[in-house]
């Protein structure tokens, strides 16, 4: 189910293996059945709900010292602190893993530990010890025919020989990784089409750059548009953005306008899924408001209480209690699923959202009437004009960080109604987001 990109349906079995673990009283399953879970978590956008989930296998394993189990939970917690972008606490995590996995002879986990600190090395320019890491664990990998693990040492491989300017040699360790295996885990392929389409970029063959960024795109939304939970489908955009933002920037360079802003409608539209999807949706009645804040409630207190009960320790456990739990929870989570299908019914599901040919807005501006979309990479603002009778689009280079420095020091100061401070600031906005327009004739003065 998992490889599959069938998330939701993989944390179901989880969630019952977990059940059916506590009953036999079986702590080895319930430690692994703790980490899948919180591995699902994690690919799905829920940091916090993982970190749980990996700090109970721990302490689960720590009861009868399975330092295997130990180890690979540590080893999660740091690609947590990976994730947050805390390599100095991830890097200290990865390496008490791949001390305590030497010590049980743990192979497949001393390989994973040193791909994650490759990683790390890899986000600190450190390359030459990234790679020495890498390589280490591809013998590991060789040596025991382990076919997940060597595609993840080709995808390491990959991205350390982009990043060095081997385009070549980058694009060979992409290809191999995704031939290793017919079912790669889509969490990891789109991660390879992306690669390849970064080092096609680079090697200055953006069509080539342009049919993987779009596999890249199906890939993701395939995985989405599965997910049935709301929390699900907008925690697991989170870190994909930048894929639709690269492919709109390909397009806009080889001069496919019309189709860059059909990926920037999709790029908005997955957006506004997400925001929709994590905040109140819209078109709710006071009555389904209340429905739905009682049954996150409901959900969030039985999360809590079964949580409670599977951090204690075995005898203590009360299994009938657990049990129980476990199937108020699938029947709350059933019966909020049920809810929210058929208000997606009467509202429109987010999942089949419709993104409009360029052609099909073009005739709903009237004459006179222009569209402005903008697109927000890491060095750059894409820029699209659109009227009745024309598409253009323009970039304008500056650093996210500094265009959103310059919006928010306008919205503050705007806010003080007996100053007039805001007007330089909001020029000098203008400039980045409009000035462009105006050079090329598109806006008059």
């Amino acid at each position: 189910q998992i490889r599959k990109g069938q998330y939701d349906l993989g944390l179901e079995s989880h969630r019952e293996a977990l059940r059916i673990y506590q009953q036999l009283e079986a702590p080895g399953l319930l430690v692994e059945a703790l980490h899948d879970m919180g591995r699902l978590h994690l690919a799905l956008g829920d940091p916090s709900s993982a970190e749980e989930y990996f700090q109970q296998a721990i302490d689960t394993a720590r009861e009868f010292d399975a330092a295997r189990e130990i180890a690979i939970n540590i080893l999660a917690i740091g690609d947590l602190q990976f994730q947050r972008e805390r390599y100095v606490e991830a890097a200290a995590l990865y390496k008490q893993a791949l001390q305590q996995s030497r010590k049980t002879g743990a192979t497949g986990i001393e390989a994973e530990s040193q791909i994650r600190l490759s990683h790390v090395y890899r986000e600190q320019e450190l390359f030459d010890e990234a790679i020495r890491q890498a390589e280490y664990a591809g013998k590991i990998a060789s040596a025991n025919n382990a076919v997940t693990l060597q595609v993840a040492v080709n995808y390491s491989l990959g991205e350390l020989a982009r990043l060095q300017g081997d385009l070549d040699k980058a694009l060979g360790f992409f290809s191999t990784a995704q031939t290793l295996s017919v079912e790669i885990d889509p969490g990891l392929l789109w991660q390879i089409h992306y690669g390849r389409a970064q080092a096609y970029a680079q090697a200055g063959n953006k069509t080539a750059a342009v049919t993987e960024l779009e596999r890249s795109v199906r890939i993701i939304e395939g995985v989405r548009d599965r997910l049935r939970e709301n929390r699900f489908r907008a925690g697991y955009l989170e870190d994909k953005f930048k894929v639709y933002i690269e492919l709109v920037r390909m397009q806009m360079d080889l001069g496919q306008i019309r189709r860059a802003f059909s990926t920037a409608e999709r790029l908005r539209a997955q957006s506004f899924r997400s925001q929709l999807e994590k905040g109140d949706p819209l078109d709710r009645t006071e009555l389904e408001r209340q429905t739905e804040i009682a049954f996150r409630e409901q959900i969030r207190q039985l999360q809590g209480v079964l949580e409670e009960e599977l951090g204690k320790s075995t005898p203590q456990q009360r299994q009938l209690a657990v049990a129980a739990f476990s199937s108020e929870l699938q029947q709350a989570e059933r019966e909020y699923q049920a809810f929210l299908d058929d208000i997606g019914k009467r509202t429109g599901d987010t999942r089949s959202m419709d993104v409009p040919e360029p052609a099909v807005i073009q005739a709903q501006l009237k004459p006179g009437e222009a569209l402005l979309e903008y697109v927000t990479a890491n060095d750059a603002v894409m820029i699209f004009f659109m009227q009745r009778d024309r598409l253009v689009a323009v970039t304008s280079p500056i650093s996210r960080s500094s265009l959103e420095n310059k919006v928010n020091l306008v919205r503050e100061l705007i806010k003080r109604v007996d100053s007039d401070r805001w007007i330089k600031p909001a020029a000098s906005l203008s400039a980045t987001l409009i000035n462009q327009l105006y050079e090329q004739g598109l806006v008059a003065n």
